[in-house]
C-alpha cells in the first residue's frame, strides 16, 4: 500500500476474501516462559504433520495467496 490507497492487487484480493499473505508457525516449542508471550499452547495439542503443513500450503496456494 502507498499514501493509503490499496494498490489493484490488493483490491483484488479483498473482493476475492483471498488471504494476501500468511505466517506459518511450524512449532510452538519454546524453552523461554516470558509472561508477555501470546504464542502459547495446552502441552496435549499435537503439532501438525509434514502432510497436514502441505495440504496448508497448497490450499494457500489454491486460494491464490
Amino acid at each position: 500500500m502507498t499514501d493509503g490507497r490499496l494498490t489493484g492487487w490488493h483490491r483484488r484480493a479483498l473482493a476475492a476474501e483471498v488471504p494476501i499473505s500468511a505466517s506459518l508457525e511450524l512449532t510452538h516449542r519454546c524453552n523461554l516462559r516470558c509472561g508477555f508471550c501470546c504464542n502459547r499452547r495446552p502441552d496435549d495439542e499435537r503439532p501438525l504433520t509434514l502432510d497436514e503443513w502441505l495440504r496448508v500450503i497448497r490450499e494457500l496456494r489454491e486460494l491464490g495467496t
